[in-house]
């Protein structure tokens, strides 16, 4: 993802965010090659946590290689869902160029009934 892909990537994010509700927990993680994430763990929405993932998103780039989002995909499913009654979602900002389709669609069916996940093909 480079050029005019990142920046409408950028520009997703940056809605997301603004979109949060306050009530909210979140985490952003950035995947290519590898995958990194922004917390340790989902923060809660606070303006300390929102000003950290504006920077984030500020300083966003095309750097870690290519679209593995599996591996990504996996270690927030390993993740415990910590609050009664909550479920997660997951959205997830593509070039499209995901190399392991089918696995990845596989997976979003396997955890389907505590998650929701939604693609977006930028």
């Amino acid at each position: 993802m480079e050029g005019e892909k990142i920046q409408q990537a950028k520009e997703s994010l940056l809605l997301l965010l603004k979109s949060l509700p306050t009530d909210c927990r979140f985490q952003i993680i950035g995947f290519g090659s590898t995958f990194s994430a922004l917390f340790d763990e989902p923060r809660d929405y606070t303006v300390e946590s929102m000003q950290t993932a504006l920077e984030y998103q500020k300083n966003l780039d095309a750097d870690m290689g290519g679209t593995e989002v599996l591996e990504a995909l996996e270690s927030i499913y390993a993740k415990e869902i910590t609050g009664r009654g909550w479920y997660r979602k997951i959205i997830l900002l593509t070039d499209g160029a995901v190399s392991n389709e089918k696995q990845v669609i596989l997976s979003s069916f396997l955890y389907s009934q505590s998650t929701v996940f939604i693609a977006y093909h930028l």
